[in-house]
């Protein structure tokens, strides 16, 4: 690629699909690299579900890697792994998956030189799909389920492991509660309604740690409920434990007395489930997008300053 082929820009990102060729990948960081005039940062966005880095061949030509989440301790990026995460590596020590045909049969621990570049991005509570149920009025409901969880396992899919588990605990508690924990997909607006007339909402893992459900439930005003996310940041910072969601561990073991505790003190549920909303919407009024990218591209070394605040009404 020629150097006239760039368009005049002061830093230039780059994304690529998950599924790309590492040799390819490679030599198109290598290429832009190259091509770059000197002092041009290249940045990558991250859009990948999982806290893994799937091209490190990519990062060592980078300056800066933008993730929807990290480690929380740095050094876990210098582990090898069982298939592409951390999830895949856990899900395989426990003997419930093989990923020896899988498109990432195994990671390499990264190059400790490499590790400052991984920089936190945002993540997908700023997606549109939020920010669409965020800008509707919400209907309230009778909150008739105590506990749901529509968390749908794609046949053969490894994640059954992180999932099962949480549907089968909730189906346990049936003959205290009302339950609701159905494994298939419906329109959006049933998905909703259930969130809307659910007290609490369980979240498990996926692909990674983090998917839209658990801001939708937010946003529905049910307490959330997910397995332990204190090994990660992520930006915007909802997942507090005992502040805006309830962390449980992550085979789901403790759930009954988590449930059990709530359940029975809706006044603490409640506080908790409007802290989470009540932030949520701050972050989606105002200029946190703005921000969070102002502050990638001063960490990729380009003089920006701070968003302006957009006014706000009385």
């Amino acid at each position: 690629m020629a150097a006239s082929k760039l368009p005049e820009c002061d830093a230039l990102g780059l994304k690529l699909g998950f599924d790309t060729p590492r040799e390819t990948a490679a030599q198109i960081a290598r290429q832009l690299r190259h091509t770059l005039p000197r002092g041009r940062p290249l940045i990558y966005f991250d859009g990948d579900d999982d806290l893994g880095v799937v091209f490190p061949e990519v990062l060592a030509e980078c300056d800066v890697w933008l993730k929807k989440h990290v480690f929380a301790e740095p050094e876990r990026y210098l582990k090898p792994r069982i298939g592409k995460t951390n999830l895949t590596d856990h899900v395989a020590k426990l003997g419930k998956a093989d990923f020896s045909n899988d498109i990432t049969p195994s990671s390499d621990g990264l190059d400790p030189a490499l590790v400052p570049r991984i920089s936190l991005g945002w993540n997908i509570a700023f997606d549109d799909v939020i920010a669409t149920l965020a800008a509707r009025p919400r209907i309230e409901r009778p909150r008739d389920i105590d506990i749901s969880c529509r968390a749908m396992i794609p046949d053969g899919s490894w994640i059954e492991a992180l999932r099962g588990p949480a549907i089968e605990a909730i189906r346990a508690l049936d003959e205290r509660y009302k339950v609701h924990a159905p494994e298939t997909r419906v329109p959006q607006p049933v998905y909703y309604d259930e969130m809307l007339r659910s007290r609490i909402s369980v979240s498990p893992f996926g692909f990674g740690e983090i998917c839209w459900r658990d801001f939708e439930v937010m946003l529905c005003g049910a307490l959330l409920i997910k397995p332990d996310m204190g090994h990660l940041r992520t930006a915007p910072d909802l997942f507090r434990p005992h502040e805006t969601y309830v962390p449980c561990a992550w085979d789901f073991s403790d759930l009954g007395e988590i449930c059990d505790r709530y359940l029975s003190d809706p006044a603490a549920a409640e506080a908790i489930a409007s802290r989470a909303e009540r932030e949520l919407r701050r972050c989606l009024e105002g200029d946190a997008t703005v921000e969070l990218l102002l502050s990638a591209l001063r960490r990729a070394g380009l003089p920006i300053g701070a968003a302006r605040r957009r006014p706000t009404s009385a």
